[in-house]
This record gives structure tokens, sequence and C-alpha cells, in this order.
């Protein structure tokens, strides 16, 4: 029996283009879990796994449900939209089946969403307080939803096995590395703007670039 289900966006073969936070966190836990020889199941969230949205939504409600019998903890991993959509259905059958699970929300925007309409407002306030623990990935978050018990810090990261440390006599002053989507959402003005103040320094920008910057 597998004890854990993780709830998951996968990365899709077919689309290598198709990267982010969410699913680079999503690959790096799966693999944490395999080197440990964790016991767990998953169901994929990545819409693009499926024949169409409409496909996907039933599907993955579909197997989650199918599987949360066989399991003592569902650990949903989602981002903004997937919290209104998949976690209060899995949040009813969790107590009906008497499965505790956990929610970990991706982007920084949990604030906005939470605030943007009543209803989802209640939905958002049932799927917390049903959860065990629910993890947002910035302390200006856990801050904002401290009156929550059960709201916890949990940054993104990477699985980091096997990587050899910087060896000490390299020259790194004021050289900097910017890893991730090169986007607006996440603060590239602000690190282009700041930079273009300090001669002294440069900065090197690795990852997927936006239209707007290229």
């Amino acid at each position: 029996m597998n004890r854990l289900l993780v709830v998951c966006r996968r990365y899709n073969k077919s689309k290598p283009n198709q990267v982010g936070g969410v699913i680079t966190s999503s690959e790096n836990l799966l693999k944490f879990l395999d080197v440990r020889k964790a016991a767990y199941g998953y169901v994929d969230t990545n819409k693009m796994s499926y024949k169409n949205s409409v496909a996907a939504f039933f599907m993955i409600n579909y197997l989650i449900i199918k599987k949360i019998r066989k399991v003592n903890h569902v650990a949903l991993n989602l981002n903004e939209r997937e919290l209104y959509l998949i976690a209060p259905i899995i949040a009813i059958f969790c107590k009906l089946f008497k499965v505790k699970y956990s929610v970990r929300v991706f982007g920084g925007n949990f604030d906005k969403l939470y605030c943007s309409s009543f209803p989802i407002k209640t939905i958002l306030k049932f799927v917390i307080n049903s959860s065990s623990v629910f993890f947002l990935q910035t302390r200006r978050l856990v801050s904002e939803f401290s009156h929550f018990n059960n709201v916890v810090h949990l940054p993104t990261c990477r699985y980091v096995n096997n990587i050899e440390p910087i060896k000490k006599n390299k020259n790194f002053k004021n050289r900097f590395v910017f890893i991730g989507q090169i986007k607006k959402e996440k603060g590239i003005d602000i690190i282009l703007e700041a930079f273009s103040n300090c001669l002294s320094a440069s900065i090197d920008l690795f990852g997927p670039l936006e239209d707007e910057y290229t």
C-alpha cells in the first residue's frame, strides 16, 4: 500500500519547452522520495498529459479520489488556479475517508487570489482549515495568513545531491547570477534597474526569455 499520494505537475516529454518552478519543484520532490525509497503514488496535474483541459480536470480528480482510500496522506502541490478547481473536491473526499492532506501553494500572489471574490475566499478558507498543513512560498504570505494556525513557510528549492562545492580560490566578487523565468513577475525589472546603477557589479540571467525582453 502506498502510504503517500503526491499530486503534482510533471514534466511532459512531448512539450520540452514547458518549464517552470512548479514542474521543477515537483520533479525534485519525486526524485527526493525515490532516493529515499519512499512508498508513494502520484497523480499528474499537467493538463498537457491529457486530451484537453476539460478531460484533464475530470481525470485528475477521478484518479485522486480513486487512490485516496489506499493512502494515509495526500500531498497537494498546486498552483493558484488549481487551488480552487482541485483542492476543494479533494478536501471533501479526504474528510469523507478520514485521510489527512497537505497543500503546497506555488506562486507569490496567493493573497490576491484569496481576496479576489467572496466565493473563492470561502473555498480557500475551507481548504486551509481542513488541511493538516498549508505551505506558502514567502514569509510575507505566511505573516499575512498567520491567523491560520497551520500555515507554514516552505520556499522553492532544488534537489542538490552530488553537487560539488564552489572552490574557494575562485574570484566571484561582485558577480551575480539569476536562474529562473525571465519575466516581470520574477522581479527582473527591479534587478536590471538595480544593476544599471552599479558599475562595479554584473549579473548573468539564465532561463526562458519572455517576449518583452527579446
